[in-house]
C-alpha cells in the first residue's frame, strides 16, 4: 500500500515511522524541505536507536529508510492509497489540505486524519465526493511505540 503522511513534526514522523514498520512505501510531506528532514532525523534515530540495541539489523533499517520518500508538493500524494494527515490542529487548514487531495488523489484513497478534539463529520463533509472514505485515526504518543489507535468515523463514514 502507498501511504502519504502530511507533516513531518514528532506525531507526523512518528506515524510515518508506524505505516514504514509495516512494511508500506510513505511519502511524508511538509510545507517547508527543513520539516521534513527533521522528520527524516527523528525516524532515523529512532531505528539508529533500536539497531544499537540489537532490536533492528543495520539492513533492515538501510530497507526500511529507503521506503521513504519526502516531498513539499501535495501533488506527490496521487498515487496514494492511504493518506494520513498529521498537520495543525486548525480546521481551516485542514480542510484547505481536503480540499486540495480531493483532487489530486485516486478515487479509491482513503482519507485519515490524526485530529482528537475537532470534527470528522465537518472534515468529511469538505470533500463530498470521498465524504464516506473518511476517518478520524488517532494515535497515541509516542506512535512507533504504544500500541494503541483510536479510530473515530464521521456521520459519513461507511
Amino acid at each position: 500500500m502507498k501511504v502519504c503522511v502530511f507533516g513531518a513534526g514528532n506525531m507526523g514522523a512518528r506515524i510515518t515511522e508506524v505505516f514504514l514498520n509495516a512494511g508500506h512505501d510513505v511519502t511524508m510531506i511538509d510545507i517547508k524541505p527543513e520539516f521534513t528532514e527533521r522528520g527524516k532525523t527523528v525516524i532515523t534515530h529512532d531505528y539508529e536507536f533500536l539497531v544499537s540495541k540489537g532490536k533492528m539489523t543495520a539492513e533492515h533499517k538501510d530497507e526500511l529508510l529507503a521506503s521513504l520518500k519526502t516531498s513539499v508538493d501535495r501533488k506527490d500524494a496521487a498515487n496514494a492509497d492511504f493518506v494520513m494527515e498529521v498537520i495543525l490542529e486548525r480546521m481551516d487548514l485542514k480542510k484547505d489540505l481536503l480540499e486540495d487531495l480531493d483532487k489530486i488523489c485516486p478515487a479509491h484513497t482513503i482519507f485519515a486524519s490524526n485530529t482528537s478534539g475537532l470534527s470528522i463529520t465537518e472534515m468529511a463533509a469538505c470533500i463530498p465526493q470521498r465524504s464516506d472514505k473518511f476517518i478520524g485515526c488517532h494515535f497515541f504518543n509516542p506512535a512507533q511505540i504504544m500500541k494503541l489507535v483510536e479510530v473515530t468515523r464521521a456521520i459519513q463514514t461507511s
